[in-house]
């Protein structure tokens, strides 16, 4: 049970703008995030696995948090989730963003302690334990084109 205190909140729509116009930020990679950009930019969902204790890294880093090992390849995943969590934000906290959306924590089916976060692809709010899919979200701004990752009811 989820205690929310405003239920108004979640009263608005998850996305009451069009995936296809919706607004987002572009993402500014870094030494060890550049790689996971590049492959959600050719819609490719791939993470980090360590080559020695086999743990998905969750973001992408130079060296696993389990064993210390600093040895990777990079796996696909089935894309398959389930949700966590998820809020709506009625506040903007990056630019790119309107006001109101929502994201959503999906737990991945690769890894129990393993989850990610992406936009809300949906008409009705999503509920926790919904089986959910990835899909990728093209996105033109100023610099060109780019990618993000949202989630849709499986």
């Amino acid at each position: 049970m989820v205690d929310r205190p405003h239920p108004e909140w979640d009263s608005a729509p998850p996305n009451p703008v069009p995936t296809q116009t919706r607004a987002a930020p572009r993402p500014h990679p870094e030494r060890d995030s550049a790689p996971w950009w590049e492959r959600v930019n050719q819609h490719r969902l791939e993470l980090q696995r360590c080559d020695r204790c086999g743990a998905w890294r969750w973001p992408p880093r130079a060296m696993c948090g389990r064993c210390a090992c600093f040895g990777y390849t990079w796996v696909p995943l089935s894309g398959r989730a389930t949700v966590e969590s998820w809020v709506v934000n009625h506040h903007v906290f990056l630019p790119g963003f309107t006001s109101p959306y929502t994201v959503v924590l999906g737990r991945l089916d690769e890894q129990e302690d393993l989850c990610l976060p992406a936009l809300w692809q949906g008409e009705e709010a999503p509920t926790v334990a919904q089986p959910i899919q990835v899909v990728f979200e093209d996105h033109t701004d100023g610099e060109g084109s780019f990618t993000i990752l949202a989630w849709r009811s499986a």
